[in-house]
């Protein structure tokens, strides 16, 4: 025998115990036990069975699904009297939604491994899985990475009903990825009925809130963000009469989930993407409406094949029954409107979000801090503008300690804002982070001064380069700082500097050029490339700040600054003989720094911090230009 003789007859034999293996197609009621649920589901044409790999162009390369074809294939199996499309095992994937006709069901293959929907391993051998939401993300706007707006029609699909449909419909022995199963009744107001899910498995089913993005949302950008509808549970059905749900398991694995980075809510605030996320699990589980409102019969000419007459049923079963059910907590598992629903041994489980998300409903948030000096500016702050020689501008705010007594000495914090909050108008630098220094809490327990400049939107950076010189902006920090000193009781052992993002880059500049002035530094989600080809210029730059007390803060899934950075920065500082502080929000991105409020020891260690040496010849601050206005002749605040 040749080769290629053996060769054939290899695939032969192959092909045999291939089919010797399969599962029969079934052709029975996988309802056994004799009870009401048996006398209705005993109507379904269940030996009327359509294998999907008979029927002419309804699958393609990879089981990819003709929506066409499958559409028409279940019209004329419902004229015809109703039936099963059956699906062998396998994955099958669909690019549109299912809609149902009266007296077809589509079935998956026996399962033969785990049956019990409680088990976790369960997991029927069919596999539909529908389009997944992928929100593309591009680099379009400084410190933050925005996504690309994606239409909700590439994803987010359903199997349902079509118009005007709605009776004697199933789904079996399936699992179910990326499709909401809506059985919701459509405006005919026909009573739905005989309507059986039975031993499905389903994940990342949820529809989007319609609502978001809200106008003032797309009116800042972000018409890419995305909520998950509270309205929409992963099984809606609407039935007046007989419907079994049992043996599903649902959203127990969602992978789809996904982080919104620099989402943000109604008032312009913007939030990690941690505390933003789209969550397929959070929405209710199964609602179920009893209408009580089915017609006394369905007629014969409609379904020739199955045995139903026009006399009223002579019982009526609303059943769920042995399901689990996860969803995020806060949401109803099960919901339930309506009478006559019976529920018997249902599961149902909450699971904890990795991080508490700060975003309600995708238009607020869920706490407000962060809004405590942003909304509160003119009663906290003094806003106060400097002018160079050369008529240069620096807005900034400036928040005097609670109770002030000029017969003590508070600490400074100077807080450099990022890209995002650059401006003229002097308020738009309040928005991040500086609302933890504002909480009553905090006035009360630490207070200080805080000096919040403001950068202006031709200016990339406080530092804009890594010279020698500081830039025209920094200096005028400094002069404000310095001028401030002279008008009221600051202890200039105590001063403190904290930057975010961009600002963080400009804290590490700041502190080295002027290794000197700060009792302790604070960059958030900044680095500081030490220059790794010069052994000298990075001893330099390394000594004279490796005694600084310094905490530095980062998010290890930081979009916008990867977190390799930062840790670069910390190790080449250790090594240099310095001891930082590093903490790393595992999971957190770019917009870590409301995570300070959740690190109770960062404000004692930083107002425990004092200078320790004089300043240095050469480390001494710029010279003092002139402010457009005394802060001493402002009210007390």
């Amino acid at each position: 025998m040749t080769t290629i003789s053996r060769y054939v007859w290899l695939l032969i034999l192959t092909s045999v115990c291939r089919q010797l293996q399969a599962q029969p197609v079934p052709t029975t009621n996988p309802v056994t036990t004799p009870n009401e649920t048996t006398q209705w589901t005993s109507q379904f044409a269940w030996a009327n069975v359509t294998p999907v790999n008979k029927v002419k162009g309804l699958l393609g390369p990879d089981n990819l699904v003709d929506s066409l074809v499958l559409h028409q294939t279940m019209r004329q199996i419902s004229e015809t009297g109703g039936g099963v499309v059956y699906f062998p095992a396998g994955t099958y994937t669909f690019t549109s939604s299912v809609a149902l006709f009266d007296g077809v069901v589509l079935r998956g293959e026996a399962i033969d491994g785990v049956k019990d929907a409680k088990d976790e391993l369960f997991a029927p051998p069919t596999r539909f899985e529908f389009p997944q939401y992928r929100a593309t993300m591009s680099r379009s706007h400084p410190d933050t990475l925005l996504f690309k707006e994606e239409s909700n029609s590439t994803a987010f699909k359903t199997i349902g009903m079509a118009p005007g449909q709605g009776k004697t419909i199933g789904l079996i022995d399936l699992d179910i990825d990326r499709a909401v199963i809506d059985f919701r009744a459509d405006t005919d107001g026909l009573g739905r009925q005989n309507i059986m899910l039975l031993s499905l498995r389903q994940n990342n089913a949820v529809m989007p809130d319609p609502t978001i993005p809200t106008q003032k949302q797309r009116a800042l950008k972000h018409g890419w963000q995305r909520w998950p509808s509270k309205e929409v549970a992963s099984v809606e059905i609407d039935v007046a009469a007989n419907c079994l749900v049992s043996n599903c398991r649902l959203n127990d694995k969602p992978d789809d989930n996904y982080p919104q980075y620099g989402f943000t809510t109604d008032d312009g605030h913007s939030f990690d993407g941690a505390r933003a996320v789209f969550d397929y699990t959070d929405h209710p589980g199964i609602r179920v409406r009893a209408t009580g409102n089915a017609p006394a019969g369905i007629t014969m000419t409609l379904y020739p094949r199955i045995h139903i007459t026009t006399q009223p049923h002579p019982v009526s079963s609303i059943e769920l029954t042995n399901n689990h059910v996860n969803v995020l907590e806060g949401n109803n598992p099960i919901v339930v409107e309506g009478n006559g629903v019976n529920e018997t041994g249902n599961e149902t489980t909450m699971t904890e979000p990795v991080y508490e998300s700060s975003i309600l409903d995708g238009r607020v948030a869920t706490w407000t801090d962060y809004k405590a000096i942003y909304d509160n500016s003119d009663s906290l702050t003094y806003a106060g503008q400097f002018v160079s020689a050369k008529g240069d501008t620096l807005p900034y705010r400036m928040m005097k300690p609670v109770n002030y007594d000029p017969t003590k000495k508070y600490p400074i914090v100077m807080y450099l804002h990022g890209m995002g909050e650059r401006g003229t108008d002097n308020h738009e630098q309040l928005r991040n982070f500086i609302w933890y220094f504002s909480t009553e809490k905090n006035r009360q327990e630490h207070p200080c001064f805080v000096l919040m400049p403001q950068l202006n939107r031709n200016n990339m950076s406080f530092l804009g380069s890594e010279e020698a010189k500081s830039t025209k902006m920094m200096t005028a920090v400094f002069s404000v700082m310095k001028r401030l000193e002279t008008y009221y009781s600051i202890d200039t052992d105590r001063r403190y500097l904290i930057g975010i993002s961009s600002g963080a880059w400009a804290t590490w500049e700041a502190i080295i050029r002027y290794p000197k002035t700060f009792a302790a530094a604070v960059p958030i989600s900044g680095y500081k490339r030490f220059n790794e080809f010069d052994a000298k210029a990075r001893k330099h730059d390394i000594d004279g700040i490796k005694n600084l007390p310094i905490w530095a803060f980062h998010g290890s899934d930081d979009e916008w600054i990867p977190v390799m950075y930062a840790r670069m920065t910390v190790a080449m500082l250790k090594n240099g003989g310095g001891k930082p502080r590093y903490t790393e929000f595992k999971g957190i991105g770019h917009i870590c720094w409301n995570e300070l409020q959740h690190v109770p020891e960062f404000m004692p260690w930083l107002f425990s911090q004092r200078r320790n040496q004089s300043i240095a010849p050469g480390s001494a601050l710029p010279a003092l230009t002139k402010l457009s206005a005394s802060p001493a002749k402002t009210a007390q605040r």
